[in-house]
């Protein structure tokens, strides 16, 4: 049975007496009032409806701050925004049936269904899947959406663990020292770019935003200093030797600023360059299958294995996860240590030359 607020009784109310002052009022004639009398009495949201909220909510979001957190949404969180609106309309423009679909379960279920048959990864469809319900719940607190499915643990956001690689110590020495004079000075940018990164565990959208305002020195320590794009926290790094002698090289200067999708593709040749060939697997689920994939590992270099590189080799290094984290950004040590690649050999190396088996 359907709840009515008192403000909609009273509405309700008033338009039935309105409409019984009538000879010969039918119930179609007195839905029909209704409906066009009370404008608050929500339907549950079609598909076409919600697309609309959706377009509208980016637009929003992107220009309006955070009430909490007093930012706007980043230029990347935008974009991953509108690839899910991109999907639910590829999904909405292939089924001419789905004018009229309640967003519920079972469209949870067909959506999932048809990210699957178009061979998606677990991932990729959980990151959809996420954004979905954050658009649900925010059409939800607007009064624009009745039913709760979103809220079930049938709708589930799926996922499964990273296989992502990283770049140990050694790696990052061969790229450092390939001889790059006889290729355009983008190549040389990607390289530099992509080696601080790997040794400040900044976000490509954060080292990208580096100027020489944001290196500075404390009690002689050089260091570099940014409020990351993603928190907005300000993170205070120490500077790698291999990131000073980027600097010296460049008397001084940072790197150009480089599109991300032009690391992502110079980086795998650059490897490929430093001879990183060695073969690595990764392990997928696609189409509802478990896929195993073997590539040589430059194909599998990009922007953010710079990020995962610091962390992992930090780590392996004996840093404290929490010094690590300060930068990284996790909240929790538990999501830290998935994020980092390491082997229970590499851990129990690293354990065994603490100071507590060592005394």
């Amino acid at each position: 049975m359907k709840v009515f607020s008192r403000k909609q009784f009273q509405k309700i109310k008033n338009v039935t007496i309105e409409v019984s002052s009538c000879d010969n009022v039918t119930l179609n004639i007195l839905q029909k009032r209704l409906t066009n009398n009370s404008s608050y009495l929500k339907h549950d949201l079609d598909l076409k409806s919600l697309i609309n909220f959706i377009e509208k909510y980016i637009g929003q979001e992107s220009m309006i701050p955070n009430k909490i957190t007093g930012r706007k949404l980043s230029s990347g969180r935008v974009t991953n925004l509108k690839t899910t609106l991109f999907k639910v309309k590829e999904y909405y423009n292939t089924h001419p049936s789905t004018k009229r679909v309640i967003i519920d379960i079972e469209f949870y279920y067909k959506f999932y269904n048809w990210m699957e048959s178009n061979n998606y990864s677990v991932n990729y469809i959980g990151k959809q899947v996420s954004n979905l319900k954050l658009f649900l719940i925010a059409a939800f607190e607007r009064k624009l959406l009745l039913n709760e499915d979103f809220k079930s643990k049938r709708f589930k956001i799926t996922s499964e663990e990273s296989d992502e690689i990283y770049l140990t110590i050694s790696e990052l020495k061969k790229i450092i020292d390939i001889d790059l004079s006889k290729k355009n000075k983008s190549y040389d940018a990607v390289r530099d770019a992509f080696i601080i990164g790997a040794f400040t565990g900044l976000r490509v959208s954060d080292y990208k935003q580096l100027k020489l305002e944001n290196l500075i020195t404390i009690n002689g320590y050089k260091m570099i200093t940014v409020a990351t794009k993603k928190t907005g926290n300000t993170v205070i790094i120490p500077i790698h030797k291999y990131v000073n002698e980027i600097l010296k090289k460049r008397n001084g200067n940072l790197p150009p600023k480089i599109h991300e999708n032009t690391i992502n593709k110079l980086i795998k040749e650059i490897g490929e360059m430093a001879n990183l060939k060695e073969e690595v697997t990764k392990v997928i689920t696609k189409g509802g299958e478990k896929l195993k994939l073997k590539f040589p590992k430059y194909k599998r270099i990009m922007s953010h294995t710079a990020r995962r590189s610091f962390c992992t080799n930090a780590y392996l290094a004996g840093l404290d996860s929490i010094d690590i984290m300060a930068i990284s950004g996790h909240k929790t040590e538990s999501s830290f240590l998935k994020y980092i690649k390491v082997t229970k050999q590499q851990v129990a190396l690293r354990i065994a030359k603490h100071p507590f088996f060592n005394q």
